[in-house]
């Protein structure tokens, strides 16, 4: 099964001790949104607590997971976000979430290098588009 979402804005955000990489229905106010954040290290107690790997959040703070995410591919407008089962129970969705990304009007070679950064070493990603 999968889960369909159309983004109408997406953006990265580098913060000192993280990477935000956001895909919404709207800019201002979503009500439909995937948020993939990644910290840059984790201590001791993040590892204690199972949070030493990328999170995840979809619509709302009550549908997120830390980890959970097999792989990212990006092709032709599209970025799609394969879960264990686990995850996508959690987030209340399918074990595939398809983005459309046909209807960004700032898509740009910074949503690819973002996503880059919170795959890095972890999450396998496949860039099937080169950002030009």
């Amino acid at each position: 099964m999968t889960t369909n979402f159309s983004a109408k804005h997406v953006s990265v955000t580098e913060e000192e001790e993280y990477i935000v990489v956001g895909f919404a229905d709207d800019a201002y106010q979503p009500t439909s949104y995937i948020l993939l954040q990644r910290a840059y290290e984790w201590d001791e107690q993040d590892r204690e607590l199972g949070m030493d790997a990328v999170y995840i959040e979809r619509d709302d703070q009550s549908n997120a997971a830390y980890g959970g995410i097999t792989q990212i591919d990006v092709a032709n407008e599209q970025v799609v976000i394969h879960l264990t089962p686990e995850t996508a129970q959690i987030l209340g969705t399918d074990r595939e979430i398809y983005i459309d990304l046909s209807l960004v009007s700032n898509e740009d070679v910074e949503v690819y290098a973002g996503l880059q950064r919170v795959c890095e070493g972890d999450i396998p990603l496949m860039m099937h588009k080169q950002p030009e």
